[in-house]
């Protein structure tokens, strides 16, 4: 199991043209310097997650309605702007993992639809064919449309339904991804560090203990699941309010997302490498 993280943004709407789904919105918006700045401002939201373990996929029929009035200007004016927004963006998705869901689509016998409206070709299929394989999937919608989260597709030929999960904010995929990640994440229990029950160890050599873990498996369980961290990698923090502190899990490096955990105040090792600013993000949207 895995977890895949999608994008959508809004196309340029043009008669010469169709957008890759019919209930795309459409993008008005010409100036190159502008159009950069929108992408980025949503690439931020996926920048905040690169701690998060997930495969990341953009629709490139989709991103060539995005781009289609710059290729168009590229070719009847030649002005080197117009193709250099098309390679910025590109490689913003590229610096973000993304890649072209449509390089490998998954494959599947069933049909989706929206609305009475065949999707089983468009992004939407796709994550719900993914989502049939049992993996977790969302959606940052860039306002490319106006449905309601969940989506509800209808599935032919068994006459199921499958919900399609979208946000357009940081606080909303931090929830999501705390309840939803696949795999979970796993705690274990580090001796050397107590818990709410039992003191830490003495450091070797030293008169002091180290880092004492304030909380039971439960509640640093669910402090787990809610952590931050900077990569798939790094440690992971979070400020338990609880004890008035921060946790800080040290990754063990395994492939099943296992890490050990522990209270830490202002001047003790490894407080520094909290991320206070990422944080900070999650309180503003509270």
């Amino acid at each position: 199991m895995k977890t895949a993280f999608y994008i959508l943004f809004k196309e340029y709407s043009d008669s010469s043209r169709s957008p890759s789904a019919l209930y795309i919105k459409d993008n008005t918006e010409t100036d190159p310097e502008q159009i950069v700045k929108e992408v980025n401002e949503w690439l931020k939201i996926a920048r905040f997650f690169k701690y998060e373990r997930c495969d990341r996929y953009y629709d490139s029929e989709n991103m060539k309605g995005v781009l289609y009035p710059y290729i168009v200007l590229q070719e009847e004016y030649e002005e080197e702007e117009y193709p250099n927004v098309t390679v910025v963006i590109q490689a913003l998705l590229n610096e973000e993992g993304f890649v072209d869901w449509r390089d490998e689509p998954l494959e599947s016998g069933e049909q989706y639809s929206l609305n009475n409206q065949d999707v089983t070709n468009d992004c939407l299929g796709e994550m719900a064919r993914n989502e049939a394989q049992g993996n977790a999937v969302v959606l940052l919608n860039c306002n490319a449309f106006h449905f309601r989260s969940p989506i509800v597709l209808s599935v032919n030929p068994t006459g199921n339904n499958v919900s399609i999960y979208w946000y357009n904010d940081i606080r909303s995929f931090h929830q999501w991804f705390s309840d939803n990640r696949q795999p979970q994440r796993v705690y274990v229990y580090n001796p050397k560090h107590g818990d709410d029950k039992h003191p830490a160890q003495m450091i070797a050599g030293t008169t002091k203990r180290a880092a004492q873990l304030l909380t039971n498996r439960n509640d640093t369980e669910r402090l787990l699941k809610l952590a931050v961290g900077t990569d798939i990698n790094s440690a992971l923090w979070y400020y338990d309010e609880a004890n008035n502190c921060y946790i800080y899990f040290e990754n063990q490096n395994e492939l099943r997302l296992a890490f050990h955990g522990y209270h830490l105040s202002e001047g003790e090792e490894n407080y520094d490498n909290i991320d206070f600013h990422k944080l900070s993000l999650l309180s503003e949207e509270k």
